[in-house]
């Protein structure tokens, strides 16, 4: 299964987090930002892409490396087997960094690079999984460590925690839009906002464990059946503002 068809296919099930002490070192720069480098992926497996794809997939990564070497440095991994042919096709500006890789969506296997107050380079590990287990990944699972080696940054490792989809839902307005999982839910002040959906044993399991991970806040749970049938939910529906600091 492609990526594209698992995250159009597939509602997420798994909520990343960490101690809040450790979380709160760490922000994220708006993507608009001045950037060191771009971090890219030159592989196109032929299990993956099939063998009609490999070279035009290549052709692509190829493309959008010289281009954006043009503005800013680009360290791309890569296979040993594929670094002559990387070599060929990104051009010299182009840093190869050699790594074991499954498939090339660094958006998704690399780390997400974070700064701390006084401006160290944070790089947090998500834990990829192939989407679920939907593709092989073992060597994709080691590319952000290996990201952040390379980059001189703290490897921040963080805590995955399943919230289960309910086993059923209330009828009533039950569509093949329903949003039936519980990932969608919102932190405000004081509080975590958490639909239900009329399963009480899962209900109370998405409850428990919110509780647990969010201690001092109170869990509210909400009937969203309506909004739900629409394939959103409550974070969905929120935007929130930050208190200037």
């Amino acid at each position: 299964m492609k990526r594209r068809d698992f995250l159009s296919a597939t509602a997420a099930a798994w909520l990343a987090t960490g101690s809040s002490a450790r979380a709160a070192r760490w922000r994220m720069p708006d993507e608009s930002g001045p950037h060191r480098r771009t971090w890219m992926a030159f592989v196109a497996r032929p299990e993956i892409w099939g063998p009609d794809l490999e070279g035009p997939v290549l052709e692509n990564l190829a493309s959008i490396a010289r281009t954006v070497v043009r503005y800013e440095p680009v360290s791309m991994l890569v296979r040993p087997e594929d670094r002559a042919r990387a070599a060929r096709m990104c051009g010299d500006a182009v840093r190869l960094v050699e790594c074991p890789l499954d498939d090339f969506w660094v958006r998704d296997t690399g780390p997400t690079f974070v700064l701390d107050a006084a401006g160290a380079l944070g790089a947090v590990d998500l834990n990829f999984n192939g989407w679920g287990g939907k593709q092989e990944h073992r060597r994709d699972a080691e590319v952000a460590g290996r990201v952040a080696a390379e980059a001189g940054a703290a490897h921040v490792r963080v805590d995955v925690v399943p919230l289960e989809t309910p086993h059923r839902i209330r009828r009533d307005f039950a569509s093949d839009e329903f949003a039936a999982g519980y990932i969608n839910f919102y932190v405000v002040n004081g509080a975590v906002l958490a639909p239900e959906f009329g399963d009480a044993p899962r209900d109370r399991a998405c409850r428990d464990t919110l509780a647990d991970l969010f201690p001092d806040r109170v869990i509210e749970t909400l009937n969203i059946d309506v909004i739900a049938s629409g394939g959103g939910g409550i974070h969905c529906t929120t935007q929130q503002e930050p208190l200037p600091v």
